[in-house]
């Protein structure tokens, strides 16, 4: 069972392939970080995709997209796209949280997660995750709000503004676990 996944939440545009038969194996992925870009690069990045992994599109059995929180419109791109093709090639479409591809990224971690993407202005996207299971539903909460809580473990786009901000040690992650990867697209 052939799975395209697909997300186009962040500045990064990604596409990936996966054998989901027994257990996930990837296949294959792709990935450009262009700003407004996703629009003109994603269906090209899914068929130099499908050409270098020797898949024909014929095989594709499902499609996973993210859809959100992130970029609105980036998040209408990815969405259509996987619509799109479900309907050219018959395959069903699995709508995935990406906060809940984030943090299956450290599904192996024993603390909890905190995810937070930025929102707006002083703004995130915010959800607590153990072992991969959300906690919360998704918030949108003010760095004020943030820097208030007692986190462990936080997975953001902006380290950078949190270093130094909480009252207790946090350990906060690279910038690149806030990028949604395909192989936990298409796992979840």
């Amino acid at each position: 069972m052939i799975i395209l996944g697909i997300d186009t939440s962040s500045s990064l545009c990604s596409a990936g392939l996966a054998d989901g038969a027994e257990i996930v194996t990837l296949i294959g992925q792709s990935s450009i970080n262009l700003k407004h870009a996703h629009s003109e690069k994603l269906i090209t990045l899914i068929d130099n995709l499908l050409r270098e992994s020797g898949v024909d599109k014929k095989n594709i059995h499902a499609i996973a997209v993210s859809i959100g929180p992130g970029s609105f419109t980036g998040l209408r791109i990815g969405v259509s796209a996987a619509k799109g093709l479900s309907f050219r090639l018959d395959v069903p479409v699995v709508g995935v949280p990406t906060l809940n591809i984030i943090a299956e990224k450290v599904r192996f971690l024993d603390e909890p997660v905190h995810v937070a993407m930025t929102s707006r202005k002083n703004e995130f996207y915010y959800g607590v995750y153990v072992r991969g299971v959300c906690q919360s539903d998704t918030a949108v909460v003010t760095f004020d709000e943030m820097i208030s809580k007692e986190i462990p473990i936080l997975i953001t786009d902006t380290p950078e503004a949190f270093k130094d901000k909480f009252s207790k040690p946090v350990i906060i992650l690279d910038k690149d676990f806030s990028f949604p990867d395909m192989f936990c697209l298409m796992k979840l």
